[in-house]
């Protein structure tokens, strides 16, 4: 299922590659995970990586983090554009199913047709996880509130009160922007 609800828009992707930024290489993001590409993970999708040993090494938790990365760049490990594009593809496609699923907000600004902020919560939970973002209780909470009638700016308040806003600084304003005004931001 690749299209639900025209999502993920060819703005969402734009605007995660712009986010994420592209590494050819191994590094550790900031929570200490090995990550290639425009932000794929691979401590968690192991299914990126080409050697079976290294991967099967991961998938039974032997193999993670740093020294993941060391023996990847020992490899000589590099990703082009394409490739990464396509792993982001798949892990937002994987990530919109579990939040149709999980997060009762997305489906319902999904089914009628508030595709922009649905897709800020798609965003959000790529950078945070679909757990992470579910712990966002009291914004999701004001995102019903809005649905029903309520602000959205009260929504992007929910936001700046959370540690999220100040660590990913330039992301959250922009997608903060975006549920106020349920449009993509065109001067990021």
């Amino acid at each position: 299922m690749s299209d639900l609800y025209g999502i993920p828009s060819q703005q969402l992707l734009n605007q995660l590659e712009r986010h994420e930024g592209f590494r050819a290489r191994p590094y550790l993001c900031t929570a200490g995970a090995c990550t290639i590409g425009y932000g794929t993970n691979l401590d968690a999708h192991p299914q990126y990586i080409d050697d079976p040993e290294l991967r099967r090494q991961v998938m039974v938790g032997k193999l993670r983090g740093s020294h993941l990365m060391a023996a990847l760049l020992q490899q000589g490990v590099s990703w082009d554009r394409e490739r990464a594009r396509a792993a982001l593809l798949d892990e937002v496609i994987a990530c919109r199913e579990s939040l149709f699923l999980r997060c009762p907000q997305f489906r319902r600004l999904a089914e009628s047709g508030d595709i922009a902020r649905a897709e800020a919560l798609l965003n959000m939970a790529f950078n945070l996880g679909v757990d992470g973002l579910l712990k966002f209780r009291a914004t999701l909470g004001l995102i019903d509130s809005a649905m029903n009638g309520g602000s959205w700016l009260l929504v992007e308040g929910g936001l700046r009160n959370s540690r999220w806003w100040s660590q990913v600084g330039r992301r959250a304003v922009e997608l903060g922007r975006q549920f106020v005004t349920g449009e993509y931001a065109e001067d990021f």
